[in-house]
């Protein structure tokens, strides 16, 4: 009797190890070729598994994955990124409806004015806010608000500086 419970489950187990090997063999053989980018992984075909499509300008594939000029620098040489407090000039906080759309049309104004700027657009539940700039003093701040005022007088009225821990270059 304890030899056939023996051998049931040797043969249990030979049967479970060779279904393991034949379902690792299927899905190391979906995914054999590594994906060029985030669009060809998710329009790869695998067996058992849905079909992803997108559709898109090449431009806008060509965008994904890179890194805008101000960060570059600071990604070349993340030891050299020194967080420290500092001053943002506050262009933009919001929790209408519409609040969203106009945050994103603030960051467009600003940064056609300021171009060299590093705009930081943050949602915090009901909140849109928009601040600018890394300023380690508040004389770089208030020259950067006076530049914005007179380039943006529709807004003007609502710009500021803050006190924030800002990201800059040591």
């Amino acid at each position: 009797m304890k030899t056939r419970g023996i051998i049931a489950v040797v043969c249990f187990q030979l049967i479970l190890g060779a279904l393991t090997a034949h379902a690792q063999e299927v899905n190391g053989g979906a995914y054999s070729t590594t994906p060029h980018d985030i669009f060809e992984a998710l329009a790869s075909r695998h067996e058992g598994e849905g079909v992803v499509i997108i559709h898109q300008p090449s431009e806008l594939k060509g965008m994904v994955g890179t890194v805008s000029r101000p960060h570059f620098n600071a990604l070349e040489n993340p030891s050299e990124v020194v967080i420290s407090q500092g001053y943002r000039i506050q262009v933009f906080n919001g929790n209408l409806p519409t609040s969203k759309q106009e945050a994103y049309r603030r960051t467009r104004l600003v940064n056609g004015v300021l171009t060299n700027t590093m705009c930081y657009l943050t949602y915090k539940a009901p909140f849109w806010r928009l601040l600018v700039g890394d300023y380690t003093s508040m004389e770089e701040a208030r020259k950067a608000l006076s530049t914005l005022k007179q380039q943006l007088p529709s807004i003007a009225a609502e710009m500021y500086i803050v006190r924030d821990k800002i990201r800059h270059i040591n």
